[in-house]
């Protein structure tokens, strides 16, 4: 039985330099636990506390970085941040968003201070999300960002999306949506994967719009595949 998480841990540890997740809710004691876990699969957990007295009074292992924004230079970030929002926001925006946890992960995360970023504990999904599509954003050639849910049952995987992030897509953003969950299945490295749509109708048996639209999303994901 192929066991995705198993295939996972197995990739991890093939990296040649650990891999650093940054956790901008650092001082919640359940992600301090699993930091500690990660550790043992090529993992570097960096763990952001606003100020010094946030840490945690046990000591975290040297394998577990600690990043306090007070003893950091938020006023560089500041200005790099203001850079890519210059259109959008005033410097003095830009300084007080980044003294926000989620903004300052997502700016070590921008300027490659960290490989990934793992939020959402304490803050509502949107939260996380704004700062992502402001900061990080989409690759140059896509137009559309879309969520996936990995979803485990025995020795089935199934990727779910888009269940959190767009709002009644159009037929086209169906298709491509549905071509970004077929991109992720094979990054994944799952086997033979397949895509199907759903929607409240069986195969002829309704009629509306919401119908219509998916089976225009069908139609151009044969045509262009």
């Amino acid at each position: 039985m192929f066991d995705l998480f198993v295939h996972i841990k197995k990739l991890l540890r093939q990296d040649s330099q650990p891999i650093r997740v940054v956790f901008p809710e650092g001082t919640s004691d359940l992600i301090q636990k699993v930091a500690v876990q990660l550790t043992a699969f090529n993992i570097e957990p960096l763990l952001v506390f606003a100020r010094r007295d946030q840490m945690p009074a046990q000591t975290l292992p040297p394998s577990v970085r600690v990043v306090v924004m007070t003893d950091y230079d938020t006023n560089a970030l500041a200005k790099q941040l203001f850079v890519l929002r210059q259109t959008k926001i005033t410097a003095v925006q830009a300084q007080t968003l980044i003294s926000d946890p989620i903004y300052f992960a997502m700016m070590l995360l921008k300027t490659h201070k960290a490989d990934a970023l793992v939020g959402g504990i304490n803050y509502p999904t949107s939260a996380v999300i704004r700062p992502a599509l402001q900061i990080i954003r989409a690759k140059p050639d896509h137009k559309l960002v879309s969520s996936v849910f990995l979803m485990i049952k025995g020795d089935q995987q199934f990727i779910f999306t888009d269940c959190a992030l767009n709002i009644n897509p159009t037929a086209t953003q169906l298709a491509t949506i549905a071509r970004l969950s077929y991109r992720a299945a094979r990054l994944l490295q799952l086997k033979c994967p397949r895509i199907a749509l759903l929607s409240y109708a069986t195969y002829r048996s309704g009629q509306g719009v919401m119908v219509d639209k998916v089976r225009t999303a069908v139609t151009t994901l044969r045509t262009q595949n």
